[in-house]
């Protein structure tokens, strides 16, 4: 009794830390997801805010990862308004000299398009944050259930395996995902996948009926 007592304190424990994490990643990545998915959209739909803009200066970068070598261009722009903006590093290429003028699409004031390339890149933020917050959801459902439906007889489930399968799950369903229109909801899809799949699964074999001990034959 005191060890089954000692195993729902450290459940109890693990629920409220994991169901703090995950409530606190999604606090965090709301407004970087509401970006992307609102920029992409508005890209997508021709629904961009254009400004005509004087190209002031460009900056590139370079670099070397496991893949392949990268350049990334950055335009610091002065708007049809006098309004001067700096565009976010991007991998897309833009050719242009200083003095060109170029045309700018802004959603919700964010620089998201020049000359009708895409610039903006999807957020690590939101990415890391929400897988991060698929397995701790995952495992606060799990343990939220176990404390709930504890029965003698029945097997705590192995809930590695069920956060394992929520942060494999994430990667496949979010590069599953077209590119276009609907490519800022990945982090979003991939979530909502990755936890809907182990915890059907886990609520399936939760319904089974706690198999009942045998007794020992009464030998005397």
């Amino acid at each position: 009794m005191n060890t089954e007592r000692s195993d729902r304190a450290f459940e109890r424990t693990v629920l409220k830390y994991a169901a703090g994490l995950c409530l606190g990643l999604l606090l965090l990545v709301a407004y970087p997801a509401y970006g992307d998915i609102t920029a992409r959209t508005d890209f997508a739909t021709g629904r961009l805010a254009m400004h005509d803009a004087t190209v002031l200066t460009t900056a590139y970068d370079s670099g070397w990862d496991s893949d392949s070598d990268w350049v990334t261009q950055q335009l610091s722009l002065r708007l049809d308004n006098g309004v001067e903006v700096t565009t976010p590093m991007s991998k897309t290429m833009i050719k242009v000299d200083e003095g060109d003028t170029v045309s700018v699409g802004f959603s919700h004031g964010r620089p998201v398009s020049v000359e009708g390339a895409y610039i903006r890149s999807d957020s690590a933020l939101v990415t890391i944050g929400l897988l991060i917050a698929s397995g701790a959801l995952v495992l606060s459902v799990v343990y939220a259930v176990v404390i709930r439906r504890s029965a003698p007889g029945r097997k705590d489930p192995y809930t590695a395996g069920y956060v394992t399968q929520a942060l494999l799950l994430y990667f496949v369903f979010g590069g599953l995902v077209p590119y276009g229109r609907y490519q800022g909801w990945r982090p979003v899809i991939g979530l909502l996948l990755a936890t809907a799949i182990p915890l059907t699964i886990f609520w399936l074999r939760s319904r089974r009926p706690a198999p009942v001990p045998v007794s020992s034959p009464d030998n005397t």
